[in-house]
Order: structure tokens, then C-alpha cells, then sequence
């Protein structure tokens, strides 16, 4: 199923207008959490396992943050991110000074983007919706999140409270 039966109007509209459409998910298993970005014009995705400390929030925006991260080397000047996240989006229009510090990075990464000409519209999608590219991205980094990463990475320290309170 494409994505015109499920996404709406507006939705449907952007994704057959811009340039680049990109899917982004994030995952979280007993073992740890994960990440994974697909572009389907260019045929691209790519997966990342996280600390298992992470939570779902900072799984889902590492993922925007590395699509951003990516959209800097492609010669392209419109993007199109589709998330099933609402809170990020909902974080990513509200920061403050509460805000997760990935919120931050994700909001300069947005505006060093802006400076160089490039623009990226955020799209909320449904998770399980049958749109193929989420469906995609959901199922890499649900594969990420059950692999040990071997790379140290900052995470917001809010990441570690639960772990603090079971032990």
C-alpha cells in the first residue's frame, strides 16, 4: 500500500512534491535501543544501535539528528522527514529550557541547514500504518536496538534515572 491511501491530503501532497522524503524510527528492546533513517529515491537506509540506556524519545530523535547529519552531504535542497513520533515534533516546536539537549542539536542542525539553502519540512505519520519507508525504518531499528554497540555516545543523563532507580 503507497502512501497516498494512507497519509492525508497535506501529507500526500508534500511527499510527491519535494525532493527527498526520508523515514525515521526509533526502537527500544529489553537488551537496548536503536535507530535507522530510509530514503527510498536514493535507495539509502542505514541503522544504528544505541546505548541501552536509551529511551524511545532519544531513539526517535537520534534518528532525525542522523537524517539531518545525512541531508548535509546530498545535493538536494528539499527533504521531507516522516516520523512516527509525535512528542519529538511536539518538542522540536516547543523548546525550552527543559527540552532534551538532542532537541537542541536537532533545532541547529535544522537552522545550519536553513543558512545553506536547505529545507526540511517534519511530517507526522502513523506507526503500523502500512506506509512502506516507515515500515522500513521501524523494522531497522527494531533489528538496532537488539545489537550491542560497541561505540560510546552522549545521551541525555535523564536517559540514565530509570536505571539509577532500579539499582
Amino acid at each position: 500500500m503507497g502512501p497516498s491511501a494512507i497519509l492525508d491530503p497535506a501529507a500526500q501532497s508534500l511527499f510527491h512534491r519535494w525532493s527527498i522524503v526520508i523515514f525515521t524510527d526509533g526502537a527500544k528492546c529489553d537488551s537496548g535501543s536503536g535507530c535507522a533513517i530510509v530514503i527510498p529515491q536514493m535507495e539509502y537506509s542505514c541503522s544504528y544501535a544505541l546505548p541501552a540506556e536509551s529511551s524511545v524519545f532519544t531513539a526517535e530523535a537520534t534518528a532525525i539528528k542522523k537524517a539531518l547529519a545525512y541531508i548535509l552531504h546530498i545535493d538536494v535542497d528539499k527533504f521531507c522527514i516522516f516520523t512516527d513520533c509525535k512528542s519529538v515534533l511536539m518538542n522540536l516546536e516547543n523548546y525550552g529550557y527543559k527540552s532534551s539537549p538532542l532537541i537542541g542539536e536537532i533545532l541547529f542542525l535544522d537552522f545550519y541547514l536553513k543558512q545553506r539553502r536547505k529545507l526540511v519540512h517534519y511530517i507526522w505519520v502513523k506507526g503500523h500504518s502500512q506506509v512502506s519507508g516507515n515500515e522500513s525504518a521501524d523494522s531497522l531499528a527494531k533489528a538496532a536496538s537488539c545489537e550491542k554497540t560497541s561505540k560510546k555516545m552522549l545521551i541525555p543523563y535523564t536517559d540514565y534515572l530509570k536505571t539509577l532507580k532500579e539499582h
